[in-house]
């Protein structure tokens, strides 16, 4: 575990499931276990602030935040995605519990797509992949199609994103 990142970590708070633990034991576990840093995760609001004063309460070790696109944080916001890259976030993930994938199973409505009829991805999802790319966060696909991964990446790609974290869609944890 010496010198690790963990980057996709659900802990509390969490306000529809219960977790083992919240991000302050986690990041005290975590660097007694001699890691570096843990990505924390949320599918309902961004971990930024979190993740501040994790990192002044424990210093030697690193939080990081993150944000999920779904529908808690008003969709595919890019007003949103600046606002958390102002304030510390690296890692932006495309809807998970919100995408078309996951509200299919559901059957409940307001499912966030990415792209349009066309296969074009949407204006808010470009604005969003320039702000990842001016503040040299990672893209993460989240729970999206797999016809989305492919259309986002290949953008992400030809716009120069250095990081991504590509899920399989049919694997949602």
């Amino acid at each position: 575990m010496k010198e690790a990142v963990d980057f996709h970590f659900h802990a509390g708070p969490d306000p529809f499931h219960s977790r083992r633990v919240d991000v302050l034991d986690l990041a005290l576990q975590a660097k007694e276990a001699g890691m570096k840093a843990i990505v924390a995760k949320c599918h309902y609001f961004g971990t930024a602030p979190l993740a501040y004063l994790v990192n002044k309460l424990v210093p030697g070790f690193s939080l990081i935040g993150s944000l999920t696109l779904n529908s808690e944080v008003g969709d595919l916001n890019p007003e949103v995605v600046e606002v958390s890259a102002k304030y510390g976030v690296k890692v932006i993930w495309m809807p998970t519990s919100s995408s078309v994938v996951d509200k299919g199973k559901t059957n409940s409505g307001g499912a966030i797509s990415l792209i349009d009829g066309e296969k074009k991805l949407l204006p808010p999802v470009i604005s969003t992949l320039g702000i990842i790319k001016e503040n040299n966060m990672v893209l993460g696909t989240g729970h999206i199609s797999i016809p989305e991964i492919y259309v986002v990446t290949s953008e992400a790609k030809r716009m120069g994103i250095n990081g991504m974290m590509v899920k399989n869609s049919l694997d949602n944890a």
